[in-house]
């Protein structure tokens, strides 16, 4: 293979420029946006082990947008009582699922697609809004 190209320096270079981007897209997606002043926060559904997840201490981020299409993000709600709604139009609550608070600001960390958004960057959960199930304990909406 190296002795039919003519550049194989040239060959090398590329790949390793190609992989030091690709690395450094998945290095932006995988790290949290967390910032220091939100004006309007963002709400998502955590899942039940992500609930746990958060229950033992543990952080939770929640994946944004991917190049490409290839993921269009966690869906997110601009009140925790949108989020809530959601989450009892379709059953959920009893299953073990929560409202939480996302690290960014709704402004500038989502995108619309028709009536929904979606987070377009990744985010850690700042906080569980309220209990798993709402029979242990009412429901603190914000």
């Amino acid at each position: 293979m190296w002795k039919r190209m003519r550049r194989p320096w040239a060959w090398t270079l590329g790949m390793v420029t190609v992989a030091l981007l690709g690395l450094q897209c998945s290095a932006a997606w995988l790290h949290p946006t967390v910032r220091d002043s939100v004006e309007q926060p963002i709400y998502a559904i955590c899942a039940p082990d992500q609930v746990q997840a958060l229950d033992t201490g543990r952080d939770v981020i929640l994946w944004g947008r991917l190049p490409l299409g290839l993921y269009q993000g966690g869906r997110v709600f601009g009140t925790s009582r949108d989020a809530l709604m959601h989450l009892q139009q379709r059953g959920m609550l009893a299953q073990g699922y929560a409202v939480c608070r996302m690290s960014g600001d709704f402004s500038k960390d989502t995108y619309q697609v028709g009536s929904q958004s979606f987070m377009s960057h990744t985010l850690q959960v700042s906080e569980r809004i309220g209990p798993a199930s709402l029979a242990n304990r009412p429901f603190e909406i914000r």
